[in-house]
């Protein structure tokens, strides 16, 4: 019968630990840049709630700017305030997450939001330029023109048809593309889905529009404002040129006195006027300006 015999070291064992570098996360610039970009969106919605907010309060306790034009510069500022609350923080979280954690329901909410609120922003500043338009063309029947009753219904009409344009059909299903289908055969048959179980499915939202329903809804919400508004500020801006010139004409020399110690250079004086609205104009037409160009690579 064969022993074994396990021979031990005569000298003393000591126990060692290597302590080894903690690896570094492949993923880590990724991660810090979602982490950047994050910080940034979030500034923008923090941004636009906090500005949007002010304009509300600005004309609600102001008593010079209660006036009646400026009610659609409140509704503008809502429309804005919605789009940051209801469409830009979950768009925040669903980039960030690379995943729609809210549900298959509320997906087509959320881009009837979207649709609804940027409608009824570019509709606001439509209204504003033709307000500043019937201002400046008919100062004395402005009043006649723009009652608060009017700019009530317009309001009004204007969030009914943003929310024509977006709810209606995204809640009826018209705004995304047909399934695709193959012709085999001459059998019309639907592209086969693959079992739930072998398919590790990440739930996405998506503003996935169908063309039809991209060029109706860009020609009621985009083209046909944007051209408005050009054509109004286009007569705006020739108004404000015809403005300029009568007030260069009421401008005359008046001789004071001498101009540095030169009786040959008489000082000159300006008659009165009064040149808020047009630069009341200009500003609006800047702001729109500035919003078509961000909305047409859009």
């Amino acid at each position: 019968m064969a022993m074994v015999v396990t021979l031990l070291p005569s000298y003393p064992v000591t126990a060692t630990t290597a302590i080894l570098p903690t690896p570094i996360p492949q993923n880590l610039p990724e991660s810090i840049g979602k982490a950047l970009i994050g910080i940034i969106l979030f500034s923008i919605i923090f941004l636009s709630v906090f500005g949007n907010v002010l304009i509300c309060l600005a004309v609600y306790t102001d008593r010079n700017l209660r006036k009646i034009g400026n009610l659609f510069v409140v509704s503008l500022a809502i429309a804005d305030l919605f789009v940051a609350c209801l469409v830009m923080t979950f768009a925040l979280a669903n980039d960030l997450l690379d995943r729609w954690p809210f549900g298959e329901g509320y997906c087509d909410t959320w881009i009837a939001f979207d649709v609804m609120c940027s409608t009824a922003s570019i509709f606001n500043l439509c209204a504003i330029s033709l307000d500043r338009y019937i201002h400046i063309k008919d100062p004395l029947g402005y009043s006649r023109w723009m009652t608060k009753r009017t700019v009530s219904i317009a309001i009004g009409l204007i969030w009914i048809l943003s929310a024509l344009v977006s709810f209606l059909p995204i809640q009826l299903g018209l705004h995304r593309s047909a399934p695709p289908v193959e012709e085999i055969n001459d059998t019309i048959t639907t592209t086969p889905i693959p079992p739930l179980d072998q398919v590790e499915q990440i739930p996405q939202c998506s503003l996935d529009l169908s063309p039809e329903y991209a060029v109706v809804s860009s020609c009621i919400s985009f083209f046909l404002p944007c051209c408005v508004m050009i054509g109004i500020y286009s007569r705006l801006f020739h108004y404000a040129k015809k403005h300029v010139r009568s007030i260069k004409a009421q401008v005359r020399p008046v001789t004071l006195g001498s101009l540095d110690g030169d009786p040959s250079r008489p000082k000159k004086i300006a008659a009165p006027y009064h040149v808020s609205e047009s630069k009341a104009a200009t500003t609006v037409g800047i702001i729109v300006g500035t919003f078509l160009t961000c909305w047409v690579p859009f």
